[in-house]
């Protein structure tokens, strides 16, 4: 339930509200567990830093950022191992780069541009975030690596529309899900969602979010 809450809050723009809880409640496996509240505290880190970045704030957005790569005892779980945090360090080269620091901001491009460039049909919880290709390809991009962001983002409208195509089944060899979602949720609609998703992120990354729009009220 608390994950739920502060999810609400993150929508309607609580962050603050979010934070405390955060700070404050010692968390239990059994109310989520397998990053359900650690993708919260990351969400919360980078919607508060975002509001220091536009009240032309980057030292104060990049300590937050800075805090997002180390999770509290409070949250009662560990990092992954291999975790890449693309958009972490996307956000903290945009930062240095706001404060005049160009060396430290091509070293977090570099950072944000690392990490596994293969997207998966099934979601388990050690799986990287599908929108962490989108920020390796703007990364990419920064750098002036635009052939190679180009490449990423076509392949990712290459991968949502063929497995959009595609039915499919729960998975019950996998090691760890998030919830109950295989023997309950409706996993063709959540996996048309992820193609979804995958779509509009490429669009975005090609310069053609405005041909989503349609596809985005479906």
């Amino acid at each position: 339930m608390t994950a739920e809450l502060l999810n609400l809050w993150h929508l309607t723009g609580q962050a603050d509200k979010a934070a405390d809880i955060l700070a404050t409640r010692k968390f239990h496996p059994w109310e989520g567990g397998e990053g359900k509240i650690t993708s919260q505290f990351i969400l919360n880190q980078l919607l508060r830093a975002w509001q220091h970045l536009d009240a032309r704030e980057p030292q104060q957005a990049s300590e937050l950022l800075h805090a997002a790569l180390h999770y509290p005892e409070n949250l009662s779980e560990g990092r992954l191992p291999g975790q890449t945090d693309n958009d972490i360090w996307f956000w903290q080269a945009i930062c240095a780069n706001a404060q005049g620091d160009e060396t430290e901001a091509t070293r977090c491009l570099r950072l944000a541009a690392t990490g596994d460039r293969t997207i998966n049909i099934h979601s388990y919880y050690n799986d990287q975030p599908v929108d962490y290709l989108f920020w390796q390809g703007m990364a990419l991009r920064l750098l002036g690596e635009q052939h190679t962001a180009q490449q990423l983002f076509s392949e990712m409208k290459q991968w949502a529309q063929e497995m959009a195509k595609t039915s499919i089944e729960a998975d019950f060899f996998a090691v760890s899900q998030p919830d109950l979602l295989s023997l309950y949720g409706d996993l063709q609609q959540q996996h048309k969602e992820k193609c979804l998703m995958v779509a509009m992120l490429a669009s975005a990354g090609l310069g053609r979010l405005r041909n989503m729009n349609l596809l985005a009220l479906n």
